[in-house]
């Protein structure tokens, strides 16, 4: 373990003195009716994309977090396309000022989110610049469960990680199959209780064509958003390995 961190911790600093090389633009898809932000190594080549969903607080207070994902990502020869699924009225009622109770939005905009995200994969796969058959998918918390609702549901996504996240049981008939899937959380998360995992893990284990459970002892929610966490660290390179071997035909 000791190892592995340390070789995580060499791959994330090249990542950052690197990432002055890593080009950001948000793409205008057509029909996606949300933004969809792209981390890439500079030119237009095809690569492989992978979808990142955001969690319930939205991008932009994990926005580091986030892209330090994409980094690494990144480095590996992956397009990193972030879909900001909240539509402006969404946006309000997380901040507090909509109309709406934050408490609710989930259930009331779960399946909305999903046929927005649902769209936006479809679109990215028929860009020239994404590598033909594969498409992955990468969500945390909230995001976790959407992307394993889109994966299960779009024989596009060819390869699924989700953070501590969980199975969107309200789909359970719809799912029938998922690609090979990587499930993240920590044992100690008490905001989505590792059960989620477990959970989530008993319908890969029936429903994927391979699994990977990553569960990290004493780790709470969010685990991973401080850059230095040594659990954090071997998530990430975990994710890395995980997406270069499901997703990738030779290394870049």
């Amino acid at each position: 373990m000791r190892r592995a961190v340390a070789h995580l911790a060499l791959t994330i600093a090249s990542a950052g003195a690197w990432a002055g090389d890593m080009t950001v633009r948000d793409l205008p898809l057509s029909g996606a009716g949300v933004p969809v932000r792209c981390y890439s190594a500079p030119g237009p080549q095809p690569r492989p994309v992978i979808v990142l969903l955001h969690g319930a607080a939205g991008f932009t207070k994990f926005a580091r977090h986030y892209e330090s994902h994409a980094e690494a990502l990144v480095q590996h020869g992956f397009r990193i396309c972030a879909v900001l699924y909240y539509s402006a009225a969404d946006a309000r009622t997380m901040a507090g000022t909509g109309r709406s109770d934050p408490r609710t939005l989930f259930q009331r905009r779960f399946l909305d989110w999903a046929r927005t995200i649902d769209g936006a994969v479809d679109r990215l796969r028929e860009l020239p610049t994404t590598e033909p058959g594969a498409i992955g998918i990468l969500g945390f918390s909230q995001g976790g469960y959407l992307a394993v609702a889109v994966a299960g549901t779009n024989p596009n996504v060819k390869a699924l990680a989700e953070f501590y996240g969980g199975f969107p049981f309200l789909l359970e008939a719809r799912i029938t199959r998922l690609p090979p899937t990587l499930i993240v959380h920590g044992e100690a998360d008490t905001v989505i209780p590792v059960q989620e995992a477990h959970a989530m893990e008993g319908m890969a284990r029936a429903r994927a064509a391979s699994h990977t459970t990553r569960l990290y002892p004493g780790a709470g929610h969010g685990f991973d958003v401080q850059p230095d966490d040594p659990q954090g660290l071997d998530a990430r390179r975990e994710t890395v390995e995980f997406f270069v071997r499901h997703l990738k035909t030779k290394a870049r």
